[in-house]
């Protein structure tokens, strides 16, 4: 593979990349009172929290350190996390670099949803 190959290669999978984070940031459920809806809004306050770390760049082992769980733990909420935001496993797009973008892109400025069980600090 020849460097023009790979950047042309690069681009095309970070094109990929935003073009799945503007489709799933922009997808909202109906709401009775036309609020608009995060897809984050789903995740629990310890999804939040993981995935903020997530979007920091730790690994699953540095959030178990840092929220002090078992490395399974995290594993089992980063899992979680990608079932809730629909984030299929590809080779193509990565959904950890999803989830962090999402979680960024939402820029935690709603309220929390009732009953969601998430806590939104300001």
């Amino acid at each position: 593979m020849t460097r023009s190959d790979f950047r042309n290669e690069s681009r095309s999978e970070a094109a990929c990349l935003q073009l799945r984070c503007e489709v799933m940031y922009s997808y909202s459920w109906p709401v009775a009172d036309e609020e608009e809806r995060s897809v984050l809004d789903e995740l629990t306050r310890r999804e939040r929290e993981i995935l903020a770390q997530i979007a920091e760049g730790k690994s699953n082992e540095a959030i178990a350190q840092s929220l002090v769980l078992t490395k399974r733990a995290v594993e089992k909420h980063v899992n979680s996390i990608f079932a809730k935001l629909s984030l299929r496993d590809t080779p193509a797009i990565s959904r950890r670099v999803t989830a962090a973008l999402l979680f960024l892109a939402d820029g935690d400025s709603r309220p929390a949803r009732e009953g969601s069980g998430v806590i939104r600090q300001r």
